[in-house]
């Protein structure tokens, strides 16, 4: 029985120093949250692409709801935040990465951890999103990691239902929405009204994508197609992206459908037309995009017109054939060889001017294709983030050197490329460069992937406002 006893106690042992070292841990971040050292915001935070604030929300709307944990201490890792939920809306979970920033206030220093999390209410009326409870973790001055939880207050928002919104269903509610259709074997919008003629046994495929700003595409409505007579339909699952544009911080919801369409009889046929309801977040107001009705005609004249152009075909061919023989053997027959033989030889001329051009001024062409496709720029950008994540700061300054030398011809100073708007993004840059010529002397500082992307969004949307992307011009001292 002895050591079943010791045993026991050993357990026992365990586990009460287990809980009291999770009982410090939590009562060391509790004391910071007394002492004002630690704390926790959530608001609503709704802005448009033009970055203004606004909060008449209406159904449908994406609300975003923003948590923000501050502390004078950095953080150790990533806060997390337990899914929860809203009655008449659609709440999309929160991630696991939290955008972390440095903030200034009443000349304190706040490290701050922030996740958005987006709602989607589905009716006006008021909503009430309760108290979230937060798990963090925090890294004293003695290097030791604390973790806790703290708790926010509820806060609520309104949701107001437009007289014009009165009776619509199934609308979109987006600054910004486009509804477009394509045909196989087409790169234009098959938007005309225009009468098709197909065979019997043709196939065609429209593809139909509607996208929409600041919405996931859980909340676009699919397309639906009913049954045709006389025509098989079938159709591919939907292709549904959520696409997020980290320099312009929107997200874009993306939904396409493909319906392949097989004409099995004659006749004439009207696949039917597609509409999108949607309100104009930016002015306020209801609009709608039309996909107009398809009209075709299914019968022998449009097979027989597929044989007539293959027969045609076959005839210029023959002729190109014969054209060549004659002018082997140094015989012009009539009128139309000699036509034929200089649409030839002009075709051939120009072919061999456009090939002399290419091969002799082939380094301005590349140089062109560069600057336009903005090659050597996104390669910089890719080495800066590499650089960046292997802590090789020099080489990654240079990258930055490289890139502002490219963007504005000169590298004169590297602070004043900088959206000087911005305060955190000359300390981002100080702090790269510090780091690129530590010494032991140096102080200690850091620099994220978050930071290096920053300064990246700042270089280039500076230059973007005062730098027009110029392509190639042709001139004619090219061929002389």
């Amino acid at each position: 029985m002895r050591p079943n006893n010791l045993l026991a106690k050993l357990i026992s042992a365990i586990l009460l120093i287990t809980h009291f070292a999770t009982a410090a841990q939590e009562n060391s971040l509790a004391k910071l949250q007394s002492q004002g050292k630690f704390k926790i915001a959530v608001s609503i935070a709704n802005t448009d692409n033009s970055g203004n604030t606004s909060l008449n929300l209406v159904p449908n709307q994406q609300v975003n709801l923003i948590v923000e944990l501050y502390s004078i201490h950095p953080f150790n890792d990533n806060y997390t935040l337990p899914y929860f939920d809203v009655d008449n809306a659609v709440v999309n979970p929160p991630g696991d990465k939290a955008i972390l920033e440095i903030k200034t206030i009443d000349e304190q220093q706040w490290f701050v951890q922030r996740k958005e999390i987006s709602i989607y209410p589905l009716k006006e009326g008021r909503f009430s999103i309760p108290s979230l409870t937060a798990t963090a973790f925090v890294k004293l001055d003695n290097q030791q990691v604390v973790s806790g939880t703290i708790t926010s207050k509820a806060i609520n928002f309104t949701v107001y239902l437009p007289v014009e919104l009165q009776g619509v269903k199934n609308f979109v509610a987006s600054s910004n929405v486009s509804f477009t259709l394509k045909q196989s074997g087409t790169k234009k919008d098959a938007q005309n009204n225009e009468v098709q003629s197909q065979s019997i046994g043709s196939a065609i495929t429209y593809t139909y994508t509607l996208k929409a700003d600041n919405m996931h595409v859980i909340m676009l409505d699919k397309l639906t197609m009913p049954k045709i007579e006389g025509i098989q339909v079938y159709q591919k699952p939907a292709i549904e992206k959520d696409v997020f544009d980290r320099f312009e911080k929107f997200n874009t919801a993306e939904l396409t459908h493909s319906f392949t369409f097989i004409f099995q009889q004659e006749g004439e046929f009207i696949i039917p037309g597609q509409r999108i309801t949607w309100w104009d977040l930016a002015n306020n107001k209801l609009k709608e995009i039309n996909i107009n009705a398809q009209k075709f005609t299914v019968g022998k004249a449009a097979s027989g017109s597929g044989d007539n152009t293959a027969v045609q075909g076959e005839t210029f061919v023959d002729s190109i054939k014969s054209l060549w023989t004659n002018l082997l053997k140094g015989k012009l027959a009539d009128n139309n060889t000699i036509i034929y033989s200089i649409i030839l030889l002009v075709v051939i001329i120009f072919c061999v001017a456009v090939i002399r051009t290419i091969v002799l001024h082939r380094n301005v062409l590349l140089d062109s294709f560069h600057e336009v496709n903005k090659t050597r720029q996104k390669q910089l950008v890719r080495d800066f983030s590499h650089r960046v994540s292997d802590k090789n700061y020099k080489e990654a300054l240079n990258c930055l050197y490289k890139l502002a030398k490219l963007l504005s011809g000169s590298t004169t100073s590297l602070s004043a490329l900088i959206n000087t708007d911005d305060v955190h993004n000359q300390v981002r840059l100080q702090n790269l460069q510090t780091l690129a010529f530590k010494s032991e002397l140096t102080p200690t500082v850091s620099i994220t992937a978050h930071d290096a992307e920053m300064l990246l969004a700042s270089l280039l949307k500076k230059q973007a406002r005062c730098k027009k992307r110029q392509g190639f011009k042709f001139s004619s001292t090219l061929n002389p």
